[in-house]
């Protein structure tokens, strides 16, 4: 990734690229941490049908960014790291020069 190119500024979404709902989300996470099976539906409130989705192809076009992680691998990846130092080597797994 062009991270260093003082060609380039402003703000950048940075993500895995792929909608998700608020819903999926909190599944996958229960999942990820071994916690299936307890989220609580409010009855006496609407559902947050909204989900969310960052464009990411102005990084990708700009900086060659290209994610490495889709969001369950992400989450599977901060709980084992969970609690853990990370060495600097680790930061840059996956980087496109």
């Amino acid at each position: 990734m062009r991270i260093n190119n003082s060609e380039k500024s402003g703000v950048y979404n940075i993500g895995p690229g792929a909608n998700i709902s608020y819903a999926e989300l909190a599944i996958l996470i229960n999942q990820a941490f071994m916690n299936e099976g307890k989220i609580i539906y409010l009855k006496n409130q609407n559902e947050d049908r909204g989900t969310g989705l960052m464009d990411i192809s102005r990084a990708k076009k700009e900086l060659g960014f290209f994610p490495c992680w889709n969001i369950k691998q992400a989450l599977l990846d901060m709980k084992s790291m969970a609690g853990k130092q990370i060495p600097v080597s680790a930061t840059t797994k996956g980087r496109v020069d």
